[in-house]
């Protein structure tokens, strides 16, 4: 995938990928880097986001990333989910935000939204559309292989239309056995336009399902077909209304292993908008059910069921624009399902979820402003036949969330105050227990730049959560009631030498109190102290050639108050150094070497006062990967990537180090990529490579070794898709 992305993005301007060094074949790129141009390196972010992570997909599918963290950190979003929404949709985050605003969703329904309008045939403006899309993909991995197709099909002539969309898919599974699997899935529907506003028609829904097992005994096959009237209304009595509605219903028929049904269904679903200068409020809802005859497939007598679902949402924004602004977020769930059982007898499952979201927000600018969130839940569910099912979850929950900006300094900070109640009632035959939870927490960070190179982060955070157990009915060991105490506290620091160095150190300490309150458990109570130390750097060293280096240092103490003996520390010293030379514009090289020593054992206070380590175990891992990426053209793309790890544990005793088990692995793939376009409309994409991994272990007894057999995979994977456009 990293060489067809190279195949497809310009020369970069940056090098803000992760830098990786091999010292030992330092030499080596560094001749080769010497004979490339001169490029520069990342411009250090800054501000409140100084310690974001940068390295991201870049400049792939002609997509750029500016302003992620502002926008992210503006929409309170993840950057991460926020950039996979932009690759998902190959949309600009700019224009991306601004159809969630235009059509007023949140972000991560753009996408949805935006399907679902493709198939409404009131959403063709035109009086004449052609529009197909044809899709074809293989895929063979080592034991697994699959087919795939898919097509699209939307035709309207005048009044008239007919969409269709069609997914197949054929998967092959060798282990133990040959598997089977085929979904077919078909939905289809035609009718005629009256207005731009109203539609009816007619839809088929096909549904084909098959699973071959080794053996035979769990085969799978599922048949669903449902033939429907269908009708689509769009409305808008004014300015500051308007609304859509569609009905769907017909005839319904499932055979599976499980049930034989035959009915009718029904599905309604539409959305309603109100509108004004200051207010905006969207209101969607889908109702789906059936009445069906149900039996089970080895019965002759059929029972009546009733499966239903309703699920409401909707969102209230007020003064979006003002600095003190409302926004409500609110939801229903209803779920019904009625199956067959032995005897005559209908197993009901039901459902119910309700949430609702407030935040009344108070804001100057995105440096000063005040959030007062809430937000209540509740979650349940019902089964006769399963006591496993039985469960309530309630909860609620009041947050302050606060950013200001004094002098250069950024101060976030948050204050939470969560209450749950979760309920069990039949855990066992006679009854079960209920969990009353409490947790309230406070974190803050501050964040501040000495001119241009030296930027200061500390972070700090407190939580306390308390777990109370009540009996329902009569259940004989609920758990014991607890208390949960965490506090931390990190403080980095960055600076920026130059484009070519910058520099980093980190710490954090850790203290996480684990508290049981009946006497007769306290033996569990302990504390973890958790220390982590943080050195990084990033240095330019030629037009090129970037170096990348990150050493950790990280203790854990585990202290049993009532328990002193089963005291016990872990060590891990890591150190990860990375190496990217970009030779040409087509070519790239990526080294990495990771090393990681972890000792751990108990400690013991002694008569003196003082605590003593005594090393029980250690352990050793290498890791020495190479990744190697050539585009020759924007055709096709070659790439390579080896890596070897080494793994080594061993016991201290009396007489000194024992080794318990040592292991090596070397895997090796290599192959290309490929992006071939078809004309004006069509595409053919793909990747084969070939995979080789070697691994062998060899385990200690008494010092003795007993080395395994040398296990091999040599396979060859990829894809190749072919997608037209009509």
């Amino acid at each position: 995938m990293l060489a067809s992305m190279t195949s497809r993005a310009p020369r970069p301007k940056t090098m803000n990928r992760p830098r990786r060094l091999f010292a030992l074949l330092l030499p080596l790129v560094v001749g080769a880097a010497a004979l490339t141009p001169q490029s520069r390196a990342q411009t250090p972010p800054s501000g409140r986001f100084a310690f974001a992570d940068t390295t991201l997909l870049r400049d792939t599918l002609n997509l750029r990333f500016d302003f992620l963290f502002e926008l992210s950190d503006s929409l309170g979003m993840l950057p991460d989910t926020l950039r996979a929404l932009s690759i998902r949709h190959r949309l600009p985050l700019r224009r991306l935000v601004y159809l969630a605003d235009s059509m007023r969703v949140p972000v991560d329904s753009v996408g949805a939204i935006l399907l679902r309008e493709r198939f409404n045939p009131l959403a063709a403006g035109r009086d004449r559309v052609t529009r197909m899309i044809y899709t074809s993909a293989y895929d063979v991995a080592r034991n697994t292989s699959g087919w795939s197709n898919f097509a699209e099909l939307n035709l309207q002539r005048g009044p008239v239309y007919l969409n269709n969309r069609t997914d197949i898919r054929f998967d092959r599974q060798q282990g133990g056995g040959l598997t089977l699997r085929q979904t077919r899935e078909s939905d289809t529907e035609g009718g005629w336009k009256f207005s731009p506003n109203f539609s009816v028609g007619a839809r088929a829904l096909l549904v084909r399902y098959d699973s071959e097992n080794p053996g035979g005994i769990n085969d799978e096959d599922e048949d669903k077909n449902e033939f429907q009237i269908s009708s689509r209304t769009r409305l808008q009595p004014s300015r500051s209304w308007n609304a859509d509605f569609n009905a769907f219903t017909g005839a319904l028929h499932v055979e599976n292993s499980t049930q034989v049904k035959n009915g009718v269904s029904a599905i309604g679903n539409g959305s309603v908008r109100y509108q004004r200068s200051w207010l905006t409020h969207d209101l969607r809802a889908n109702v789906t059910g059936n009445v069906s005859r149900t039996r089970l497939p080895t019965a002759v007598s059929e029972l009546n069921t009733r499966d239903g679902s309703t699920n409401i949402d909707g969102t209230l924004a007020a003064f979006t624009s003002s600095p003190i602004g409302l926004n409500v977020t609110y939801g229903l769930r209803r779920v019904r399902v009625e199956a067959p059982l032995d005897s005559n007898r209908i197993q009901q499952v039901r459902t119910d979820e309700d949430r609702m979201n407030a935040t009344l927000r108070m804001r100057r600018d995105n440096d000063r402003y005040l959030n007062v969130v809430t937000r209540l839940a509740r979650t349940s569910r019902a089964s006769p036949s399963s006591l496993s099912s039985q469960n309530q979850v309630s909860s609620q929950s009041v947050s302050l969330q606060g950013r200001y900006r004094l002098l250069g300094w950024f101060l976030d900070a948050s204050l939470d105050a969560v209450l749950t109640d979760t309920r069990f009632p039949q855990r066992a035959a006679t009854g079960g227990y209920g969990d009353d939870s409490q947790s309230r927490s406070f974190q803050t960070n501050v964040t501040r730049n000495f001119g241009s190179r030296v930027t200061l982060r500390a972070d700090g955070r407190v939580t306390l959560t308390q777990s109370r157990y009540y009996v329902i009915g009569s259940y004989p060991s609920p758990p014991v009631n607890r208390d949960q105490y965490r506090q931390s506290y990190r403080i980095d620091t960055q600076y920026n030498r130059s484009e070519r160095l910058t520099t980093g150190l980190g710490l954090e300490v850790v203290r996480l109190h684990f508290i049981n309150l009946p006497s007769a458990s306290t033996g569990a109570n302990n504390e973890t102290r958790t220390y982590r130390a943080e050195w990084r750097w990033t240095y330019r060293l030629l037009a090129g050639l970037t170096a990348t280096q990150r050493n950790q240092l990280n203790a854990d103490y585990l202290v049993y108050d009532f328990l002193p003996s089963n005291n016990r520390v872990s060590l891990n010293y890591k150190a990860l150094t990375t190496l990217n030379a970009i030779l040409t514009p087509r070519t790239t090289i990526e080294l990495t070497h990771d090393t990681q020593f972890q000792p751990s054992g108990n400690y013991t206070r002694f008569d003196d006062g003082l605590d003593y380590f005594s090393k029980a175990d250690e352990g050793q891992s290498y890791l020495l990967r190479g990744v190697f990426a050539y585009a020759p053209s924007p055709v096709i793309s070659l790439n390579m990537r080896a890596e070897y790890q080494a793994n080594a544990r061993a016991t201290n005793t009396a007489g000194g180090v024992v080794p318990q088990r040592d292991s090596r692995s070397m895997d090796f793939s290599g192959g290309g990529s490929l992006n071939v376009p078809l004309g004006a409309r069509g595409r053919i994409t793909g990747d084969l490579r070939r995979s080789y991994r070697a691994d062998r272990s060899i385990s200690f007894q008494n010092g003795i070794a007993q080395p395994s057999g040398r296990s091999e995979f040599d396979y060859w994977n990829g894809r190749l898709e072919l997608t037209w456009e009509l």
